[in-house]
């Protein structure tokens, strides 16, 4: 049986949308708020955004489409609904004292 790290890796990891085109990754363009809280300089041409998204391993390239992980989506999307296997979840933050 996998234990629960196992189990968070492993959802964070699946697709939240298997074939997205390249312009849901963009809509309304999320990925700067991603450059902000990260304090890089946001690239000029989407390419350089697409590149970084693709090495933090938020979207996976399928062709001229987009798998877009459900850590990505979870940390891009601005509506959940867009995701329907994420739709009906909702983050949880837990603060610890001490």
């Amino acid at each position: 049986m996998p234990s629960r790290d196992e189990e968070q890796v492993a959802f964070a990891d699946r697709e939240g949308v298997p074939e997205a085109p390249r312009e849901a990754v963009f809509e309304g363009d999320p990925a700067q708020a991603f450059f902000e809280l990260l304090r890089l300089p946001y690239p000029t041409e989407r390419a350089g955004v697409i590149d970084r998204l693709l090495r933090e391993r938020l979207v996976e390239a399928r062709g001229s489409a987009y798998a877009i992980r459900r850590l990505g989506a979870l940390l891009l999307a601005k509506r959940l609904d867009d995701f329907p296997d994420l739709a009906r979840r909702a983050p949880r933050v837990v603060v610890y004292t001490g």
